[in-house]
């Protein structure tokens, strides 16, 4: 589940938490410079965007409930508006695992799982942390779902304004969508931590002509459309 998009011009502090009893284990959009869109169709601007923006906001927010970023040149040194830069964020939060003494694993929980551990020792000191387990493939699995690409569609095609990526099984692995002009530049990139059914994409802004889609997970397999915009 996603939380509503956060977002802070330069100088300010930028603002994210999850429902009780959740942390973030993703991030489903991050840029600091110009990025443009609304609600889950976010586009980086590639002329006005720091490249280490994630890794800024995963620092702060990455098994959290609650984040504070303060958006200024200590936590993103980059300079491409004159001081007119925003942040804007949207994260993915899932439930705390629950207590117990050991924990298991499914197919319900592919990917990763952030669980709380607890210590006590003999004299009541206690400590607390959170962890991410990730979920790889479990066999046995009764689950009917998939880590390949194999079922990936992309409709409609042509299409003007916009377009559906869809999975005939639901994939439990962070893919990487990434949009490319007929000549190569890199137009519009998206992550998603998984992709359970279907996910649109806003190209309302994008001239006519054709492009080239690539979906890519982590481990190198990608599967590339042909799109045609009106």
């Amino acid at each position: 589940t996603a939380t509503p998009p956060a977002e802070a011009a330069f100088g300010d502090t930028l603002r994210l938490q999850a429902p009780s009893g959740t942390v973030f284990d993703d991030l489903y959009f991050a840029s600091f410079g110009n990025p443009s869109g609304t609600c889950t169709y976010f586009d980086v601007d590639t002329n006005c965007h720091y490249p280490n923006t994630r890794a800024v906001v995963w620092q702060m927010l990455g098994g959290q409930n609650r984040a504070s970023i303060p958006v200024n040149f200590g936590n993103f040194p980059y300079n491409c508006t004159q001081g007119t830069e925003r942040l804007i964020v949207q994260a993915h939060y899932t439930p705390i695992s629950p207590n117990t003494d050991s924990l298991t694993f499914d197919c319900t929980q592919l990917g990763p799982n952030i669980v709380v551990l607890s210590v006590t020792d003999a004299n009541g000191n206690a400590s607390t942390c959170t962890a991410t387990v990730t979920v790889e493939n479990p066999d046995p699995c009764t689950e009917e779902s998939t880590q390949d690409l194999s079922g990936l569609i992309l409709y409609p095609n042509p299409t003007r304004d916009q377009f559906w990526l869809q999975t005939a099984l639901p994939i439990h692995i962070p893919i990487t969508v990434s949009i490319y002009d007929d000549i190569g530049k890199l137009v519009m990139e998206r992550r998603l931590s998984r992709l359970e059914d279907r996910v649109g994409f806003d190209i309302s802004r994008f001239r006519a002509g054709a492009y080239f889609v690539r979906v890519s997970t982590d481990g190198g397999e990608a599967k590339r459309f042909h799109l045609i915009v009106l």
